[in-house]
């Protein structure tokens, strides 16, 4: 099909977002009932997808900065939150207002508990809400560097924070190169990553 899943990710990437059974019934590792369709799988604390899933999304937004000739590093050095975590990435020019860029990645299970009842009344609500809450980890850092939230959900809902980011590198990666169609790939490889780290 050419879609870049195996047959596994792309019957669980579907199974998903249809609400179709995957599964059978059973316990999970961590103790947690599974149900057949799979939740609360995504969730689990023993789950690989998520540190995976970050780096490959590091990778993407470091490789589309590239394209766009703005040269960017991840994990900085030196540049820490009160809370002595670094951020995921900065660019290593000015990006906006004289200031580098750094920005933090979240990616939300749409599915969780504690999300349900957000995505359940509008899509994308749970990804505001955990950009939101990168805003105030990086108080502190806001006045030396220009910050960006990236808040992707699960099931393919993305924040605002995430949208104005991405499409701020869509029109420098066009600038650069004069193919409109590489924020087109961009965006798709980044649902990729995440389809892909969900099975």
């Amino acid at each position: 099909m050419g879609n870049l899943l195996d047959n596994n990710a792309l019957r669980i990437s579907v199974g998903l977002r249809l609400g179709a059974k995957l599964c059978r019934s059973h316990t999970c590792r961590c103790g947690a009932n599974v149900d057949e369709y799979g939740q609360p799988g995504l969730s689990c604390e023993f789950s690989g997808g998520g540190f995976s899933r970050h780096s490959a999304l590091y990778e993407s937004l470091k490789r589309a900065l590239t394209s766009a000739q703005i040269p960017a590093i991840l994990e900085p050095p030196r540049i820490f939150r009160k809370d002595k975590r670094r951020s995921d990435g900065m660019t290593q020019v000015p990006w906006k207002n004289g200031k580098e860029s750094v920005w933090d990645v979240t990616v939300v299970n749409t599915l969780a508990l504690t999300n349900f009842a957000m995505s359940m009344v509008k899509a994308g609500l749970a990804t505001d809400a955990a950009e939101r809450r990168k805003i105030n980890k990086y108080q502190d850092i806001r006045r030396q560097f220009q910050f960006c939230r990236v808040g992707l959900g699960t099931l393919g809902p993305w924040g605002p924070g995430v949208t104005e980011l991405f499409e701020a590198i869509g029109r420098k990666m066009t600038e650069v190169s004069g193919e409109s169609r590489f924020f087109s790939f961009f965006k798709q490889r980044v649902s990729i990553d995440i389809k892909r780290e969900n099975s």
